[in-house]
């Protein structure tokens, strides 16, 4: 699966939803970020690699991979407003 570098449009978000409403991309996030951020906070972060708008909720992540110093996330959500 490829990484995700920019935030989903709606269109987009459209046409990669499972037949159960899940979204699954991969996000590329600094290692120091999962160190600096509570759940919460880090939920917020995937959120905005994510969607260009919305919400996520249901949220699985998975590491793929590293890169450099930072960490493939395979991110599995339900969005809403779709």
């Amino acid at each position: 699966m490829e990484i995700l570098y920019k935030p989903l449009l709606k269109h987009e978000v459209k046409k990669r939803l499972d037949k159960d409403g899940f979204l699954t991309v991969c996000i590329l996030v600094d290692f120091y970020d999962i160190l600096e951020n509570d759940l919460e906070g880090f939920n917020n972060l995937a959120e905005e690699k994510i969607l260009e708008e919305g919400i996520i909720f249901n949220i699985k992540y998975k590491v793929i991979s590293t890169l450099d110093e930072s960490i493939v996330i395979q991110v599995t959500a339900e969005i809403d407003e779709y």
